[in-house]
């Protein structure tokens, strides 16, 4: 018997892993509860995979299905630690990786504090015949690498092989390469890393200059290593993509600016913020004056530069934390962190000559009025909070008209 969506749903809901099912266009579709529950920065992790990886303290299992992609996360528990001793060796590898401003350097030292081997590369290809050395481990520090051809080397067989090679006396083997006679090494082992498709990117290389090396456990971490250059590509290039998507989603295509769901959502985390750690945070909301008739008199090109122009000027206010949208027409808001009536003061102050440059800029007189109302007014009750915005913003209005 067939069972029903419905039923699916339910049987998802109650699964005691987190669940999360995402469509062609890389937008969630649905998530059960026990998701929900994960922080957003392993959330926003687990959906821009594309394979099974370890994030964290989590195992996330990733399966496709016709055009969605269905991701299944859960907890790794400490029996579950023990399974695989591998574990230990990926873990290394990962937190350098994370801890470091440059994955491949974080590799080839992680490399070297687990095997002890004096010489690692990492390369990227530059052709068929050529690479170039993006990271290079020398005996005790980061050194700097060079570019070279494949032709008599040990990477040439590597690249033909496409697969974990090891030589035990790699001078002797390798004779016209007098790099490797000069560097005194013995030992090789070296592997591919590929990125999306499989699509070979580079290889790593490791050499020592003794032949008394467990080569079994330099497989293990060469392919480990091989795993987290690999999977780290592809998550940096998924999250781009994601991220673009949803920046389209998110943005004002006229201003540039977070458009009114981003508002909304802004919203709702300044209010969990107030509630959970009693951080209190300002609701701004702006309107230009009589932008209508500007627009009326010099046109729509011209009324589209004044909004894209005091939108940049908005963008100036407060500090680098605060955010600013655009809700839609010539109506912007600004959330910040500001609520003393010293700090509210000084926002005005920025604000007035705000417009006072965009004035001298458009060489025509513009104006705005602006209405703030802090969380605490309110006991976080966002609609009330925008309501006294929105009613002092029309109060500055009125004065600033009868002025």
């Amino acid at each position: 018997m067939l069972i029903s969506q419905s039923e699916l749903v339910a049987v998802l809901d109650d699964s005691p892993a987190g669940v999360v099912i995402l469509d062609a266009q890389g937008q969630v579709v649905y998530r059960n509860k026990y998701f929900c529950e994960l922080t957003f920065h392993i959330a926003e992790q687990v959906i821009a995979c594309r394979q099974d990886m370890r994030i964290d303290n989590f195992q996330v299992r990733y399966k496709r299905q016709l055009d969605y992609r269905i991701l299944y996360v859960s907890a790794i528990s400490e029996a579950d630690e023990r399974i695989n001793p591998n574990d230990s060796l990926l873990r290394i590898m990962l937190e350098k990786a994370e801890s470091s401003n440059d994955m491949f350097d974080a590799i080839a030292e992680a490399i070297f504090e687990i095997t002890g081997w004096r010489w690692i590369f990492i390369t990227r290809f530059i052709s068929e015949k050529s690479v170039e050395t993006i990271s290079f481990w020398d005996t005790d520090r980061h050194a700097i690498g060079a570019s070279y051809e494949l032709d008599d080397t040990p990477c040439a067989e590597l690249v033909e092989r496409k697969r974990y090679t090891l030589f035990a006396d790699v001078a002797k083997t390798f004779p016209k390469n007098p790099f490797l006679a000069e560097l005194g090494a013995k030992s090789y082992a070296g592997l591919i890393y590929y990125g999306e498709e499989r699509k070979p990117l580079g290889h790593i290389m490791c050499m020592h200059d003794s032949n008394d090396v467990d080569y079994k456990f330099m497989e293990d971490v060469v392919k480990l290593a091989s795993l987290v250059i690999s999977s780290n590509l592809l998550l940096a290039q998924a999250k781009s993509e994601l991220k673009s998507a949803i920046d389209q989603a998110s943005i004002d295509s006229l201003t540039q600016l977070y458009n009114r769901r981003m508002f909304e959502e802004r919203c709702e985390q300044v209010i969990n913020d107030f509630r959970t750690i009693d951080l209190d945070s300002s609701i701004c909301i702006i309107d230009i004056n009589d932008f209508k008739l500007f627009n009326d008199s010099f046109g729509h090109p011209k009324g589209d530069l004044l909004l894209r122009l005091f939108a940049n000027e908005l963008s100036k206010l407060g500090s680098e934390d605060d955010q600013v949208f655009r809700l839609g027409g010539d109506e912007f808001a600004l959330i910040t962190s500001k609520v003393t009536d010293q700090a509210i003061q000084r926002l005005k102050e920025q604000f007035e000559a705000a417009q006072q440059r965009l004035s001298a800029v458009i060489d025509h007189p513009v104006s705005a009025s602006i209405g703030i109302a802090s969380l605490s007014e309110t006991e976080a009750n966002l609609e009330q909070c925008y309501e006294f915005a929105d009613i002092r913003m029309y109060k500055d209005k009125v004065r600033a008209k009868a002025g």
